[in-house]
């Protein structure tokens, strides 16, 4: 029997649930769509992102529903109204539907956590001597104004993939790619987008979960 390729391998497990037509003679234009999980989450899904391939009329709703099917740790262990979710940085609606690269984020809401601007520019500033280390240490071709002009120019999760990919390409050890994807995704966290009007997406989160009477 041929052994799998890794990338055979890697097929997750979001996959088997979001192609719903799997097995009908139904042809689909299928969109690849990325989602990521905060470092909570990350400890139940065992990876900080994945990507799934959805058919055109995949909507947010099944996204959710299927997560919980996948992971049925996350309803378990989240309480609700403490999952927080966000679509290309802005919250979407339950029937939005999912186009071709799309990213979802889910992330685990603590109301008693919250964050100065101060706070946030600390953290800023952190993520920068990381970043500047992390390039220098793997001699990647790309600067730190780079990555930050991507974050805030972004439109869409994939004008990202070719910051990851600069350092993926230069990484061979699984371990520290994922220590890198971290570092990687929390300046896209904290690191202001034009998107959001020049905010960050925790900052945005801090402004919902302040106005939303759900998460009070």
């Amino acid at each position: 029997m041929a052994r799998q390729s890794k990338k055979q391998k890697k097929q997750n497990i979001l996959e088997r649930f979001f192609n719903r037509n799997k097995g009908k003679d139904i042809v689909v234009k299928p969109n690849k769509i990325t989602i990521f999980y905060d470092q909570y989450l990350e400890r139940i899904t065992g990876i900080p992102f994945e990507e799934a391939m959805v058919q055109e009329d995949f909507t947010f709703a099944d996204c959710l529903h299927s997560l919980f099917i996948s992971y049925p740790e996350i309803p378990k262990r989240v309480p609700p109204g403490k999952l927080g979710f966000w679509l290309n940085g802005g919250r979407p609606e339950t029937f939005d539907t999912l186009k071709d690269g799309d990213k979802v984020e889910f992330i685990v809401i603590d109301k008693q956590i919250k964050l100065t601007q101060e706070q946030i520019e600390a953290v800023r500033n952190q993520l920068e001597a990381e970043i500047s280390e992390l390039i220098r240490r793997y001699e990647v071709d790309i600067t730190l104004k780079k990555i930050k002009k991507t974050i805030f120019n972004e439109s869409k999760f994939k004008d990202f993939r070719s910051v990851t990919a600069a350092f993926s390409e230069k990484i061979e050890d699984l371990n520290e790619a994922s220590q890198v994807l971290n570092v990687l995704m929390k300046a896209w966290n904290y690191f202001p987008h034009k998107s959001l009007s020049g905010q960050c997406p925790l900052e945005k989160l801090s402004e919902l979960q302040k106005n939303s009477p759900y998460l009070k």
